[in-house]
């Protein structure tokens, strides 16, 4: 068969769109260790049988994003592997998803796929990335109704019920957008014609919500960090100043909005917010221009009431603000930084703005990256420091997340001991360990060695010291399970 070029290049231009979208994901894909949540993922991604996926998801409390993980565990079960990378790779198809949605506004799949806040979650094992890719889904569909093109009601309400499979955020997530699509333009939705279709999403999105909150409601509380703070941070996530500023750990050791505007550290970040911000405001009215008047009122529904119900349920349950719930903002907060993102031919300060905000996202994008202050916290590499150091005969206390712990080390060859026995304590930052190395420091017989990689230290106890030194015997520490 001869080779036809014309047809060659017509698919390839059909589909020079993943070229950028495949780059994007593999300048964001990392071998970095495991989170204690993406540990608790893995684990029930390499289930080997569907009961034992069942007693993982209960016994780790991930019963609020089932379908998620239930997708993990087909793609363990396709690729037949059990490695880390291969588990990252399973965003993969969420990010063609996404971009899938965005393929005919080139500058919006642009913007998306420079966001510093898209590089950050790209490889992580959790429901962000599914999330986001529905979400931009919903957020075209949203932009294209405010532009008065001819949608389909049942497409709307199925990328609807699918964010809400995604777990309790993405429950709160449908709603949001639906009151803003009602605010919108409800006429389409109370028409007469749609009721059938109205009737099935509701049964179904009750259903769903319904089975989320009770789950929810039922899994173990965290102590994290404030609701307000929580949302702050969102908001410094989601502007893509992460790689600008303090890092993710750094903003953990803060108590108040004081300490925030205190910080040298944040001189760049409030530079590169001030451009973005200016951006998004741009674009706000640059849409309002070709749409209704009701624009403004829907996004401030689609906005607001997700954040309060969000912290609605964190208070009543408990529960501390997730920055990552912010996750299906994001295609729209990228929709509307394309539509305020001005270029003109020749040199003008239109171009020196969009040039600028290029630039300061892809600094923020390559800090992430490759600077060691952004890094995630090694529980790979600790945990094997402190298996090496066990199997040379020295008696090691390891103080890190239980999850990480059984995915890094399942024959527990580290198990839990009382301190003052231990010649060495290889301790992470986390604020629940923060009484008992006190404990260790106060106690004068161990010394601060070294920081053995990010977010973990190493104490060794001192050559003039015996580790029985007459102290009645201690239990060992006790980590609680926290919400993932």
């Amino acid at each position: 068969m001869d080779f036809d070029y014309y047809k060659f290049e017509k698919l390839c231009k059909t589909y020079r769109w993943l070229v950028p979208v495949f780059l994007a994901f593999f300048f964001a894909c990392h071998a970095q260790s495991f989170s204690p949540s993406e540990c608790a993922s893995a684990l029930c991604a390499h289930s080997d049988s569907l009961s034992e996926f069942r007693s993982h998801i209960s016994a780790y409390g991930l019963s609020h994003s089932l379908f998620y993980h239930f997708y993990l565990f087909i793609w363990s079960g396709l690729t037949c592997c059990d490695s880390e990378l291969v588990l990252r790779f399973s965003n993969l198809p969420w990010v063609v998803l996404a971009a899938w949605f965005f393929r005919k506004d080139a500058r919006a799949l642009f913007v998306l796929l420079l966001s510093p806040y898209f590089i950050y979650y790209a490889s992580d094992v959790s429901p962000c990335l599914m999330q986001m890719a529905v979400a931009s889904g919903i957020s075209y569909f949203f932009y294209s109704k405010s532009l008065s093109t001819s949608q389909s009601l049942t497409h709307g309400l199925g990328l609807l019920l699918l964010i809400s499979l995604t777990g309790i955020s993405g429950c709160i997530w449908a709603i949001g957008f639906f009151v803003a699509w009602l605010v919108l333009e409800g006429r389409e939705f109370w028409s007469r014609w749609h009721i059938r279709s109205r009737i099935c999403w509701g049964i179904a999105f009750l259903g769903i919500s319904g089975y989320y909150v009770v789950t929810y409601s039922l899994t173990p509380s965290s102590h994290s960090a404030s609701g307000f703070l929580g949302v702050v941070f969102s908001v410094y996530e989601m502007l893509g100043l992460l790689g600008l500023g303090p890092s993710k750990g750094d903003w953990l050791n803060y108590s108040s909005i004081g300490d925030i505007l205190t910080n040298s550290d944040f001189l760049l970040a409030f530079i590169g917010a001030l451009v973005v911000i200016g951006l998004l405001v741009h674009g706000l009215f640059v849409w309002r221009r070709t749409s209704s008047p009701s624009l403004f009122p829907a996004l401030g529904c689609l906005v607001c009431l997700p954040l309060a119900l969000q912290l609605l349920f964190s208070t009543w349950l408990g529960y501390s603000f997730s920055p990552v719930f912010c996750a299906p903002l994001l295609p729209l907060v990228c929709l509307i930084i394309a539509r305020g993102l001005p270029w003109e031919n020749g040199l003008s300060w239109k171009n020196i703005i969009s040039i600028t905000f290029v630039i300061i996202w892809l600094l923020s994008d390559v800090c992430i990256r490759f600077d060691d202050n952004y890094a995630r916290p090694d529980y790979r590499a600790a945990i094997d420091y402190a298996k090496q150091e066990a199997a040379k005969g020295y008696s090691v206390l390891l103080l890190c997340h239980p999850l990480a712990k059984a995915h890094y080390d399942p024959a527990n060859s580290l198990p839990l001991q009382p301190w003052h026995r231990c010649q060495k304590i290889i301790t992470s930052d986390a604020a629940c360990f923060t009484p008992l190395i006190e404990k260790v420091k106060n106690s004068g017989r161990y010394q601060r060695k070294r920081q053995l990689c990010p977010a973990f230290f190493e104490y060794a106890l001192k050559t003039n010291f015996s580790t029985s030194p007459g102290f009645g015997d201690s239990p060992p520490v006790r980590y609680s399970f926290e919400r993932l």
